[in-house]
């Protein structure tokens, strides 16, 4: 998907924006204290690890929609889940989805074992 690339290329908004974005935010605060629970959170983009791989995560939702991204960039790969079901978890989608990409398909599995 066009705007997952975008978290690899900058083409649409420039390299520049896309490494402020992805820049997690310091585990501390302002007089040093350690933040409870951090986890890498940049500017709207949770950075974790599935399987290993660093990947970008982001929710929303609103008046019974809801919607999870995941990019993996290494991969090259983006997963949307966009429901019109306020309890649907796109979250759990999301995972689900990838899990089967990355466990079944040969193109992803045999580089990343």
């Amino acid at each position: 998907m066009k705007w997952g690339e975008n978290d690899t290329s900058g083409k649409a908004r420039g390299k520049a924006l896309v490494e402020k974005m992805l820049q997690a935010l310091p585990a501390r605060n302002r007089i040093g204290k350690a933040i409870e629970h951090h986890q890498k959170y940049a500017y709207g983009i949770i950075i974790s690890q599935h399987f290993g791989i660093t990947h970008f995560e982001h929710s929303g939702g609103w008046d019974g929609w809801v919607t999870y991204f995941l990019r993996l960039p290494d991969l090259g790969l983006t997963v949307a889940v966009l429901a019109n079901i306020e309890d649907f978890d796109t979250q759990k989608m999301a995972y689900e989805i990838t899990d089967i990409i990355l466990t079944q398909s040969t193109e992803f599995h045999d580089d990343h074992d």
